[in-house]
């Protein structure tokens, strides 16, 4: 789970850690203040010491903290001396209860305020000179543990200090009297750096997808906003062409018909049906093909890419970013949640990647998280929370020509297996990445693989290093790689604590209890005494080494890299979603750090996600409730998203269920409907009393309609029995009225269907007694 580092003032607030020093020549100028400067000096730590208890975490003010709790140090700086936002709260305004600036983010939860049937959310800071309006999008209405609430989230934020207002609207006018502003939030930068910003690169340091490298978005760059219910229905304009549709816009993508950005906006949980163009239709995931400066991002800490994932062929300057995955690959057993595929300068950071879907073999937590082959060139991947993955990253197949250049940073692999990355034939960078608790290998190198890794953590991985049919793996009694030949691995600066085996090319032994010692050629990586240091071709795994690292722009500068304590602390700060993304989990180290097995508690948390998305402002019928994927065979009776169970709950007074946009959801206290939305209410025995904001069903006796619109509305009611014979007073009314309630009576039935359609402007509210 990541670890933010928050102060309470009856508000949360998260800091930026300090900023780095580049030379503001080098493509990394403006990154950049998620890691810091800290030496680097110092051999790599061989202790072997097994930690298998929960970790126990401090702030930086060393005060002790657990996952996401609020730290209370009495004073409105943070942990970094940045002021925190300033909320003021008074009576009949609307009722701030959260704001925090990330990273070039902001977000904000609120009350809602009676009456207002929208909310306008204004931006002032930054690139915005003035009080600016955001996107009506970025508005949406949750329900969680049966309290609803307000949400809006602004991205695309340079770096510095921001204000944000939130004004209700009320009767089709804004009531800036009943808003509420904050000031002093803080927003810091993504950390920009790996070979996807290589001044050797396509892009020549520029910054791939939508974005520039200050964070806004780019020239000429178009916004498309994805929700499951506009998946088919959302329209964009794309290179002359119109498009309906997720798929035939992303299947028009193409440099051949537009270069200009695009930003692809997921809300809440969206499904892979209906979402994969035909050039991808062989991989089931979204994306491109022969495409360029494509950004698909999530919007908030819950976007959720469920049943595939995302992908790029034979394109340049693509970033997924804040996405959630999970149950990848139903629909194809091969395919991935992030694939790369001939594709250049590709930037993929800040996801969570939880469990694809269970398949046979070693595909029982899904294929590949995140793999890129053929030929990808130029690309970063970094601050990814990796959930248990089973295989991590297949770096590379068979058929690649050149170097490639490849960086992993700054991820979090949270007790998965291995391929961490598994590199075939591509030359990569290693670095500041956390290996907590793997159970088979950390970084392996075959088939002519080059690796430099340097500062990177390992708390009890298996085998941090492993080449293929030498050392480790040589003294094995079976090859991990299926008898592919080796590549070479330069370490520097690591931390090792709890390995089963290392062998150093150069070290009389590398960790204690190792087959034997390494030697000069037959050994798991060559352990080097100075970040720069130039390796002989006399050290040898059937492969020499081509320090490419002191030869070509890394895209990252050596003052830049941290320490392993340090990446550490970032990465569980950082890596994921953003907060943390909307799934809480902590792992046993006592049994996941040796496990391959699934872990059943996250699974059950993850398998069969539901969103807690009820009403998105902007898109039509915009509520995020899918219908589910119930081909899972890894089996949950919980998840983590809603608390309601599916499905009728019996009561003493019966079961009472409602339904929205053609997705059911149980009603726990009060679920709200808005314009152009259908309710269903279905009963399984008589309900004695249920009642709330003029919707009442009393016994069977009445029903009762509140228009909570500024204008009179339209509403469609149409009542069917149980297929007894017996009818309603009433088949089917249409009743247009103002703010005067109507009650009708009618005769509830076991078995009862009642269907309110709204033509627009209703604003309802159903509860369960």
């Amino acid at each position: 789970m990541k670890l933010k580092k928050y102060i309470s003032l009856g508000l949360l607030a998260v800091g930026a850690l300090s900023l780095a020093s580049c030379d503001t020549n080098t493509p990394q100028a403006n990154v950049e203040n998620i890691v810091d400067n800290d030496a680097n000096t110092g051999s790599e730590n061989t202790n072997n010491e097994n930690n298998n208890t929960t970790e126990q975490k401090t702030d930086n003010q060393g005060n002790q903290v657990t996952d996401n709790t609020i730290v209370d140090n009495n004073t409105d700086i943070d942990v970094t001396g940045n002021k925190l936002p300033t909320i003021t709260n008074s009576e009949n305004k609307l009722n701030i209860t959260l704001c925090n600036g990330d990273q070039e983010s902001l977000y904000a939860e609120f009350n809602p305020v009676t009456d207002a049937t929208s909310y306008n959310v204004y931006v002032k800071g930054g690139q915005y000179a003035n009080f600016t309006k955001m996107d009506e999008q970025l508005v949406r209405l949750y329900k969680k543990d049966n309290k609803q609430y307000y949400r809006a989230d602004v991205v695309g934020l340079k770096k510095g200090a921001y204000e944000l207002k939130i004004v209700p609207v009320i009767s089709g006018n804004e009531v800036e009297s009943k808003g509420n502003t904050v000031s002093d939030i803080n927003v810091i930068s993504y950390d920009r750096t790996g070979f996807a910003f290589s001044s050797i690169s396509e892009l020549k340091g520029e910054a791939p997808g939508a974005y520039k490298m200050d964070g806004t978005l780019k020239d000429n760059a178009q916004v498309i906003y994805l929700t499951e219910s506009n998946k088919k229905t959302v329209k964009a304009t794309i290179g002359g062409v119109s498009c309906t549709g997720i798929a035939e816009i992303t299947q028009n993508l193409k440099t051949k018909k537009t270069t200009n950005p695009v930003a692809i906006r997921v809300i809440g949980k969206v499904t892979i049906q209906d979402t994969i163009c035909n050039d991808l239709s062989k991989w089931y995931c979204m994306g491109i093909k022969q495409g360029s400066n494509l950004t698909i991002e999530g919007i908030g800490n819950d976007a959720t890419m469920y049943g595939g994932g995302v992908g790029c062929n034979d394109s340049v300057s693509v970033e997924f970013r804040n996405l959630g995955f999970i149950e990848w690959g139903s629909l194809n057993a091969d395919s991935d949640a992030i694939a790369m595929q001939g594709s250049r300068n590709v930037w993929v950071h800040d996801n969570d990647i939880f469990y694809g879907h269970k398949q046979s073999g070693d595909q029982a937590k899904g294929d590949g998280s995140c793999d890129l082959k053929d030929d990808s060139q130029y690309v970063t991947i970094a601050y990814n929370h990796f959930w248990d993955s089973g295989k991590m990253s297949l770096c590379g197949m068979k058929s690649e020509s050149g170097e490639n250049y490849i960086s992993y940073h700054h991820n979090w692999f949270d007790h998965s297996d291995s391929r961490h990355p598994r590199i075939r034939t591509m030359t990569v960078h290693v670095y500041n990445n956390y290996y907590d608790g793997v159970s088979k290998y950390g970084v392996g190198a075959v088939k002519g693989a080059q690796c430099f890794a340097e500062g990177n953590y390992f708390r009890n991985c298996k085998d941090p290093f492993l080449v293929g049919g030498f050392g480790t793996d040589g003294a094995a009694s079976k090859s991990t790689f299926s008898g592919e030949t080796a590549g070479f691995i330069k370490a520097y600066n690591n931390h090792i604590e709890g390995a089963t085996s290392l062998m150093y090319a150069n070290a009389e032994a590398g960790v204690a209890g190792s087959t034997k010692a390494g030697t000069a050629t037959n050994s798991d990586a060559y352990l080097a005494s100075t970040r720069d240091e130039v390796i002989g071709s006399s050290y040898t795994n059937g492969v020499a080494y081509s320090n490419f690292d002191t030869k070509v722009d890394l895209g990252v500068e050596a003052s830049h890299i941290q320490s392993p304590e340090k990446a550490k602390e970032t990465i569980m700060s950082y890596a994921g979603r953003t907060q943390g993304g909307d799934v809480s989990y902590q792992f046993d180290n006592s049994t996941a750090d040796t496990s391959y097995d699934i872990d059943t508690t996250l699974a059950n948390l993850v398998i069969g996600y539901k969103s807690n998305v009820v009403y998105i402002y902007g898109i039509e019928g915009a509520v995020s409730q899918p219908t589910e994927n119930t081909n899972t065979e890894n089996t949950n009776t919980e998840n983590q998203g809603n608390t309601e169970n599916q499905g009728n709950t019996e009561s003493e007074n019966g079961s009472f269920n409602v339904s929205f946009a053609n997705s059911s959801v149980t009603t726990g206290k009060a679920t709200t409907i808005y314009e152009n939305s259908s309710i269903k209410v279905y009963t399984e025995n008589k309900v004695n009393a249920v009642e709330a904001n003029g919707l009442k069903f009393d016994n069977g006796k009445s029903f009762a309609v509140e228009n909570k619109s500024s204008e009179a509305i339209t509403v469609v009611l149409t009542f069917v029995g149980n297929g007894s014979g017996k009818k309603f007073d009433y088949d089917s009314k249409t009743i247009t009225f103002d703010k005067t309630p109507v009650e009708l009576t009618l005769k509830l039935e076991v078995g009862a269907k009642i269907t309110f359609t709204s033509g627009g402007g209703a604003y309802l509210s159903a509860i369960r007694g």
